[in-house]
């Protein structure tokens, strides 16, 4: 293996951007998606703990959904930015900017609404399925009820051009539930509940040790053990580690380490990806070349402090 195949291993797993991997989670959550489209449904929540992975799993399923002929649908993304501008104005500006509209601080929301409609139509008459559009909302718990107006009036407006949109909105559990539950109590957002926010799915991370395997075993197969890259030979070859070792090897310890000292202890839901992918970049980079594999009660004691490490469980830091 080459310095470069070496530095490609070391500076993918790095970056929070291009270490990604497609799990168990993902695909429920594309097939969830694709069902709630497909029988024609405006809207639905997508909902789950900080650090889930809910914004890396929709950026990932936007670009691979297809209607029952394997048709692309075409999909828009847009994450709401914490401004304190909560008004009809403020989140048709947002929009705007997220589409790369051209438009000015004059620029008046009809206007803006009228050049949405607009785009997103055009965009679908452009695609292979110019009757389908869905629309993704990420950050939803920044919204003010009032702003959800907005998204049915772009719903109405497709519709007179005969696109049928669904619009997704994704965002934090406990925050966007207080919101929902806001709408919930006032009448006057009965109409918006009923289009956009009956359909609820909740958003895991890893819960079962199944997942685990199927996580560790996208690792070894798409980063560690590609053709061009090999852990092993780069990074345990003072260890005597055989070219036959993957990562899933070490699947069972892993759970056993998490379950017992962190999710019983610590009342954890769900073991949220971010913290997952960064406990792996920690045993595997600063732990197992120094220490290798061989050793189970060694190599659980390396998971316990590369789980640790990854911020799982929050410092408890004392105010003085």
């Amino acid at each position: 293996m080459s310095n470069d195949d070496s530095l490609n291993i070391y500076d993918q797993m790095m970056n929070l951007k291009e270490f990604f991997i497609s799990t168990p989670m993902i695909d429920e959550l594309s097939e969830i998606i694709h069902k709630w489209h497909l029988n024609g449904f405006s809207g639905g929540v997508i909902l789950g703990a900080n650090r889930i992975g809910k914004t890396a799993a929709i950026q990932h399923i936007k670009d691979r959904i297809f209607t029952r002929r394997n048709q692309k649908i075409n999909c828009h993304f847009t994450s709401i930015a914490p401004r304190d501008v909560g008004t009809f104005t403020g989140i048709l500006r947002q929009l705007c900017y997220s589409a790369e509209l051209s438009i000015t601080d004059s620029t008046r929301a009809d206007i803006m609404a009228n050049d949405l409609i607009h785009f997103l139509g055009e965009s679908a008459a452009n695609s292979d399925t110019p009757h389908n559009l869905i629309l993704f909302i990420d950050e939803m718990q920044r919204l003010r009820p009032k702003q959800f107006e907005v998204f049915a009036e772009l719903y109405d407006g497709l519709m007179n051009f005969g696109i049928h949109l669904s619009i997704f909105f994704v965002g934090n559990h406990t925050a966007s539930i207080q919101l929902l539950d806001k709408m919930k109590e006032n009448p006057q957002y009965e109409l918006i509940r009923g289009r956009f926010l009956l359909k609820f799915h909740k958003y895991y991370g890893i819960r079962k040790e199944i997942e685990l395997k199927a996580c560790l075993r996208e690792i070894d197969q798409n980063y560690l053990f590609t053709d061009k890259n090999s852990y092993t030979e780069e990074y345990l070859w003072n260890q005597d580690v055989s070219e036959e070792w993957r990562l899933i090897d070490v699947a069972e310890i892993i759970w056993r380490v998490y379950e017992e000292c962190f999710c019983k202890e610590a009342g954890i839901e769900s073991w949220p990806i971010q913290y997952f992918l960064s406990m792996i970049r920690i045993l595997l980079f600063d732990f197992i070349p120094n220490n290798g594999v061989h050793d189970p009660i060694l190599m659980s004691q390396m998971v316990e402090a590369s789980i640790n490490a990854s911020g799982l469980i929050p410092d408890q830091v004392e105010l003085v």
